[in-house]
């Protein structure tokens, strides 16, 4: 969250030795203890946490029907990456009347990504972001997806299998194993673009939470079920592209 721990926390360079993974040890335990008492559960409804923390200079309306979005997604423990495939082609349906806001998603479950500057990378400090979201109307090349990806990045889509998974499952109560996952690619995202917040979806089975990272805490949804509430994510992204201006 804060980039004073385990955000650019140095790891042992002695290769084949178990200090390299007590060193990492020591940064997932360093980053567990940073989130603590760090995130905080929206009191309200989903619209209402749109409204408040990402209000739309466009007023939403519903678009194409979308009811049927995420038919092709359907998670199983274990095979949750054979499902993103699944998860892209609804994300796809959603703003695919976005116009030149449109958003484009791309599967990156198996893309090692470093930190997004070189004076602080270390070994501890990469992620393998599940589901990486181009800026509106800026597809990614293969290139730039490759040397420079955090640059390119406005958003991360993070996925596991059963709602069992879900980090926030109740106000004050946080599964940090998974709540770090997020928060680490928060703060990339924080980073790289000098953002004042950023924003990560976590797909925990059949149900969603949008959360919102600053630099110093994280505020997160209500947690709606993705395959009734479609409309919540098209809303979700439509706020996302059209967002107030600051002032």
């Amino acid at each position: 969250m804060s980039i004073s721990t385990a955000s650019i926390s140095s790891a042992c360079s002695c290769s084949g030795s178990s200090e390299v993974h007590s060193t990492k040890a020591a940064a997932a335990e360093n980053w567990r203890a940073e989130i603590s008492g760090r995130c905080h559960w929206f009191p309200g409804q989903f619209d209402e946490f749109l409204d408040d923390l990402l209000p739309s200079s466009v007023p939403y309306q519903p678009m194409n029907d979308i009811t049927d979005a995420f038919s092709s997604f359907q998670p199983v423990k274990g095979k949750e990456v054979l499902s993103y495939d699944g998860l892209i082609a609804g994300l796809n349906h959603v703003v695919s009347d976005f116009g030149d806001k449109k958003l484009h998603f791309y599967n990156t479950h198996g893309t090692l990504m470093n930190f997004p500057f070189d004076e602080f990378r270390k070994p501890n400090s990469w992620t393998y972001p599940d589901i990486c979201v181009s800026f509106p109307g800026s597809p990614i090349s293969s290139s730039d997806m490759k040397t420079s990806p955090w640059q390119h990045i406005a958003m991360i889509i993070e996925g596991k299998p059963t709602r069992g998974e879900d980090p926030y499952p109740r106000a004050g109560g946080v599964n940090a194993d998974t709540a770090v996952q997020s928060a680490r690619n928060a703060r990339n995202l924080l980073l790289a673009h000098g953002f004042l917040s950023a924003f990560v979806i976590g797909v925990y089975g059949d149900i969603v939470r949008v959360i919102k990272y600053d630099h110093t805490s994280a505020i997160v949804s209500p947690a709606f079920p993705i395959h009734e509430k479609a409309e919540y994510i098209q809303r979700f992204l439509w706020h996302f592209t059209h967002p107030c201006s600051p002032g």
